[in-house]
C-alpha cells in the first residue's frame, strides 16, 4: 500500500512537471535585436518596460514606444531590418522563424506612426510579412517600404519591390510597384496608387534616418592651472583649459551682405598713343663738303699751270703784262717803254 501511494505520488510530480515544461510559453525566445536607438525609447514586455538599450532583444508579444524625436531600429531574426520613427507604438504579433533563419510568418500590430521595412526574400517555401492596422494590412514578400498610420487611415508608400494594401473593411486588395503610395481611410477602399514624388519619398527617409553621429571634440589646449593643471573634481576643467566649457564659436557671417549691389561697371577710356619721340633736322653742311672755287689744276699737255683759287686763270706772274723779254740782239739799255733793255750800242 505505502509503495503505490509513493508510486502514485512521484507520477504526480513527474505529471506536474511536464505540465510546467509544456506550458512554458514560446513566446519567450528572441526574434531581434535593437541594432539603433535615439532617445528615450521603450521597450514593453509583459508589463515590464524598459529602456531600450543597443544589442536588447525583443520577443513576440514585446510592445515598443518611441518618443517624439527618437529612432529606434530593430533586425529580426531573418534579416529584416525595422525603422521605427518617432510618435510610434509597435507590437511584434506574431514572427516564426525556422532554426535555420527562414522566416515563416511575421506580423506586426501598428498602433500609430510611421515604421520602415527592409524584408529579404525569404528561401523556399513564400512566407508573407505583415504589418496590421486599424484600417488595412500591408503584406509583401520581400520589398523596401514605409507604413503609416494615425486614427482614421492608412497610408503605404514602396520604395523597391511590390506590396498589397487591403481594407479591413470591405476587403478590397490594392497593388503598389516601385515608387508608388496609396492612401486607405478607415471603411473604404483604398484610393488609386499614384507615383510618388522624390521629395515626397525623401522626406519620409528623413523620418526614418538616423542623424550623422557629431564630429569628435576637438582637443583642448591644456595649460597649468591653480590646482597644478589637474582638472576639478566635479569634471569641469582647469582655470588653464582652452576654449572654456560651454565655449560657442562666432557665427562667420556671410559675404556679401544681404542687399549688396555691386558698383556698375564702367569701361576704361580708349586708348590713345604717345605723341611721336622729337628728331632733330638733319645736320648741314652734309658731311664730305668740299667749297666752291678752284683748287690745285695739274697742267695737262699744251700748257697751263698753277691758279691760285679766287683769280682769274692764266699763266705766273699775276700782274698784268707779258712774260720776260728778252733784249734784242745789239741794244744796250733797256726799252724805256716797254721797261726792257735796248739794243746794244
Amino acid at each position: 500500500m505505502r509503495a503505490a501511494l509513493q508510486t502514485t505520488a512521484l507520477r504526480a510530480f513527474a505529471g506536474f512537471c511536464l505540465i510546467l515544461i509544456l506550458n512554458v510559453p514560446a513566446l519567450a525566445a528572441s526574434v531581434g535585436s535593437v541594432v539603433g536607438v535615439l532617445g528615450n525609447c521603450v521597450i514593453d514586455s509583459g508589463g515590464n518596460r524598459a529602456v531600450a538599450k543597443l544589442s536588447a532583444a525583443v520577443q513576440v508579444g514585446d510592445t515598443v514606444e518611441v518618443p517624439d524625436g527618437g529612432r529606434l531600429r530593430l533586425r529580426m531574426a531573418d534579416g529584416s531590418v525595422i525603422t521605427i520613427a518617432a510618435g510610434t507604438r509597435m507590437q511584434i504579433t506574431a514572427y516564426g522563424v525556422t532554426p535555420a533563419g527562414q522566416r515563416q510568418e511575421a506580423k506586426l500590430s501598428l498602433q500609430e506612426g510611421l515604421v520602415r521595412a527592409q524584408v529579404p526574400p525569404a528561401k523556399g517555401t513564400p512566407a508573407k510579412f505583415e504589418i496590421d492596422t486599424a484600417s488595412g494590412v500591408t503584406a509583401v514578400r520581400s520589398t523596401d517600404f514605409f507604413v503609416e498610420t494615425q486614427t482614421g487611415w492608412v497610408q503605404t508608400v514602396v520604395l523597391s519591390g511590390s506590396v498589397t494594401l487591403t481594407s479591413a473593411a470591405t476587403g478590397a486588395v490594392t497593388t503598389l510597384s516601385a515608387r508608388q503610395g496609396a492612401r486607405l481611410e478607415t471603411g473604404n477602399e483604398p484610393a488609386n496608387p499614384r507615383a510618388w514624388t522624390n521629395a515626397e519619398i525623401n522626406a519620409l527617409i528623413a523620418r526614418t534616418s538616423f542623424p550623422q553621429n557629431n564630429p569628435p571634440p576637438t582637443p583642448r589646449k591644456r595649460a597649468r592651472s591653480d590646482n597644478g593643471g589637474q582638472s576639478n573634481q566635479d569634471g569641469g576643467s582647469g582655470p588653464g583649459n582652452y576654449p572654456p566649457p560651454g565655449y560657442t564659436p562666432p557665427q562667420t557671417p556671410n559675404y556679401p551682405t544681404p542687399g549688396y549691389s555691386p558698383p556698375p561697371y564702367v569701361p576704361p577710356p580708349a586708348y590713345v598713343p604717345p605723341p611721336p619721340v622729337y628728331s632733330p633736322p638733319p645736320r648741314y653742311p652734309p658731311p664730305r663738303y668740299f667749297p666752291p672755287g678752284g683748287g690745285y689744276n695739274p697742267p695737262r699737255g699744251g700748257g697751263g699751270g698753277y691758279d691760285p683759287p679766287g683769280r682769274p686763270g692764266g699763266t705766273y706772274p699775276p700782274r698784268g703784262g707779258g712774260g720776260y723779254q728778252p733784249p734784242e740782239r745789239g741794244s744796250g739799255r733797256p726799252n724805256s717803254d716797254t721797261g726792257s733793255a735796248g739794243p746794244l750800242q
